[in-house]
């Protein structure tokens, strides 16, 4: 594993499709002064039910580490303007399961209640066992 931060950001698929073709990860302000991001720093994109089943959108790299505030004056950017370039290192042309690494992650300690885990978080550290563990989803990249 690489010695920068391995990051799981839950979005949904919506927000993914936008964010992705922006290049840009979005943020609100109250996440925002809490992050740690640096540049080189990779994180898995964790897709939301939205009716269907939770899968796995992607693997990004945040390119800069710097975070700005956009003034696109749109709903997205109301609810979230703070913003740092990602390159996305891989993008699902169908979505990776996400159900089948539950038991093996560490950081869902209650595996039978395992969404709570993602309820009102939008981006967690992940540990480098974690991180290996979701980096199963996309064989095709290396960290």
């Amino acid at each position: 594993m690489s010695p920068h931060s391995q990051w799981l950001l839950i979005t949904s698929r919506a927000w993914w499709d936008a964010l992705r073709a922006k290049e840009q990860w979005a943020f609100s302000r109250s996440v925002a002064h809490r992050l740690r991001i640096k540049s080189g720093d990779v994180a898995i994109v964790y897709l939301t039910a939205d009716g269907g089943d939770p899968g796995i959108g992607g693997i990004v790299r945040f390119t800069d580490g710097k975070l700005w505030e956009a003034q696109d004056g749109t709903i997205f950017g109301h609810q979230y303007p703070v913003r740092t370039q990602i390159e996305v290192l891989s993008s699902a042309p169908f979505e990776r399961p996400f159900r089948r690494f539950i038991e093996r992650l560490q950081f869902i300690q209650h595996k039978r209640n395992w969404g709570a885990h993602f309820q009102g978080i939008p981006i967690r550290e992940l540990s480098p066992e974690d991180a290996a563990v979701l980096h199963e989803a996309f064989p095709e990249v290396s960290i």
